[in-house]
């Protein structure tokens, strides 16, 4: 959808083909600045959840920006287009935090899974939002845009706040602080595995 969206936001700018097409150049770098510095920030801390709500909130600005700049402002709309890829770029670090918050085969196996399930039906709904009545703006597509990745960036936060507490309920009983041996191949979820954090 973002390249789509891209296309359609230079098209309606004025420009050919050849120029739309070096315009699209800075949306790819800004893919891969945002991926190799949030998944450092994540590998530094080992904190995924900040770095995710990082990206999802830069995505909201870009959308933000093309969704209720006037229309003459081309730069805006074309920074906040390019501010969208940091949506995508949170997926890696999505699947990081599924393989690092969830123990056991099969329940890792079915979040991922989820994961994967909930960003294919993303990139089928999301270009349905783009209707023919709406065009040249899109602004509805756009101020969805804006509303799920808020909506997601709430949902990184809950999720962020349940593990931490339980974590310190863990860590209030006691849970796993001596070591079993050979714990870590039983193949124990999350939840029966109390030395898992």
């Amino acid at each position: 959808m973002t390249k789509w969206l891209m296309y359609e936001t230079l098209d309606s700018f004025g420009y050919t083909s050849k120029e739309t097409a070096l315009l699209s150049i800075p949306s790819g770098a800004v893919s891969i600045v945002s991926i190799i510095s949030a998944t450092w920030f994540a590998g530094r801390f080992n904190q995924r959840a900040l770095p995710i709500c990082i990206l999802l909130a830069i995505g909201m600005i870009g959308g933000a920006l093309m969704a209720f700049l006037p229309g003459d402002s081309k730069v805006g709309k074309l920074i906040g287009n390019y501010l969208t890829n940091c949506i995508g770029a949170s997926l890696p670090l999505l699947y990081s935090w599924v393989g690092a918050n969830y123990a056991g085969h099969t329940k890792k196996v079915m979040m991922n899974a989820v994961l994967l399930m909930s960003f294919c039906l993303g990139n089928i709904i999301g270009p349905k939002t783009f209707r023919e009545e709406d065009s040249p703006e899109y602004t509805p597509a756009k101020i969805t845009i804006v509303v799920t990745t808020a909506v997601a960036i709430l949902f990184a936060s809950v999720l962020r706040l349940v593990y931490y507490i339980e974590n310190k309920k863990r860590d209030m009983r006691g849970l796993g602080l001596e070591h079993k041996v050979n714990q870590e191949f039983l193949d124990l979820t999350d939840r029966e595995n109390s030395e898992f954090r």
